[in-house]
């Protein structure tokens, strides 16, 4: 994402966006809307073999942003009950009551409306557990099988839901195979474990997945998880607080390792880190290439600054990180989530925190946050 210019901002706002009457925004403003983010970024119809990039306004009593989130599972509980809105206001979710699974994501539906969410990355839920299990044959044979079941879920609403496959990667091959099946089967990304079943991902043996993801358009995702770093000792173990330092190893892994190097058109989501900490790795990075790189054997074949391939090459999620929206006009790329259906969640309340952290954003900065990156990057056409 490009540094872009901060226009001034007028000092005085529209009324909030859930008292629903707020100005819309202009689609070519060149200033930053008053107070808040633009809220007009939707997608309503995609193709599995055409994936661009279009985007249109949303009519003022249905203003939706695009986000990241989680699917719900065959058997999961599926947050209901407190929605906003009725199944009358959700158009696609009245023609969905077939099977249970259809009610099930009717009623997703109506509470992603009521949230003001149009459309949603489906990452798995307990299938992350799976990911670095001590078998990964194993766990690769259920992964599939979710990978099939999310296909067909999903298929003929892609409009709404942005599918990601998993894989275990239990080797390169494997991990390449279920690229090209989970493309196959209409999913727009494929999430990996954050180690892989064998050796590390900077070696040449990866290539082939790294290319594999080029070739076919692919984002691929690390989710955070409970740290199965050794130095995640005390209460740091296994309550997610040690998550970003797996997430710093392997990004440092991938620049150093010259992955993004050699792969440079490859697209990299570290997901539910969050990304306040990046910038300070950024500059410890490009520190430590610019001062140290000769001693400690840091400059075999990377030529530029580190926080280069980054801004090119990787995105990070984020919830409710007003440190990392400080820094989005530096060049980080970033793509706002609800995690929805989970505890940490912003839904209900997703209009409140995303006008929060908009509030100083550029309308270009805000519009790439909330919705324009996530369609960019998965191709989804609005």
């Amino acid at each position: 994402m490009c540094s872009r210019t901060r226009a001034s901002r007028s000092p005085t706002g529209p009324s909030p966006l859930w008292a629903g009457r707020s100005r819309p925004v202009p689609r070519r403003s060149t200033s930053p809307a008053a107070g808040r983010p633009p809220h007009w970024w939707t997608c309503t119809r995609t193709s599995r073999s055409t994936r661009a990039h279009i985007a249109v306004p949303v009519p003022r009593k249905s203003r939706r942003t695009a986000c990241r989130t989680r699917p719900m599972t065959m058997n999961s509980s599926v947050s209901r009950g407190r929605c906003r809105t009725s199944a009358k206001r959700s158009g696609a979710a009245s023609a969905w009551c077939v099977t249970p699974e259809d009610e099930k994501r009717r009623k997703r539906t109506v509470d992603q409306d009521a949230d003001g969410i149009a459309a949603e990355v489906l990452y798995p839920t307990v299938g992350l557990f799976l990911l670095e299990h001590v078998n990964r044959g194993y766990a690769q044979t259920v992964l599939s099988v979710y990978n099939r079941w999310l296909a067909d879920a999903i298929s003929g609403k892609q409009d709404r839901y942005i599918g990601c496959g998993a894989s275990s990667a239990p080797s390169s091959e494997s991990a390449v195979s279920t690229i090209i099946a989970c493309r196959e089967m209409g999913l727009s990304g494929v999430v990996l474990p954050l180690h892989p079943g064998e050796g590390v991902y900077s070696a040449a043996t990866y290539d082939r997945l790294w290319s594999a993801a080029v070739d076919s358009g692919t984002p691929l995702t690390f989710h955070a998880l409970p740290s199965s770093n050794p130095a995640a000792t005390g209460a740091a173990h296994g309550i997610g607080l040690s998550a970003p330092w797996d997430a710093q190893n392997l990004l440092t892994d991938l620049v150093f390792g010259r992955v993004l190097e050699r792969h440079p058109d490859l697209r990299v989501v570290f997901a539910e880190f969050d990304a306040g900490w990046v910038p300070y790795l950024l500059q410890r990075l490009d520190h430590y290439f610019l001062r140290h790189r000769r001693w400690l054997a840091m400059d075999t074949g990377v030529r530029r600054l580190p926080s280069e391939y980054v801004a090119e090459s990787v995105y990070f999620t984020l919830q409710d990180d007003d440190l990392a929206v400080t820094h989005a006009a530096a060049g980080l790329n970033l793509l706002w989530g609800s995690d929805f259906p989970h505890a940490e969640s912003t839904w209900p309340h997703s209009h409140g925190v995303v006008e929060r952290l908009g509030r100083n954003l550029s309308e270009d900065d805000a519009r790439s946050i909330f919705g324009g990156s996530v369609l960019d990057l998965y191709g989804v056409r609005a």
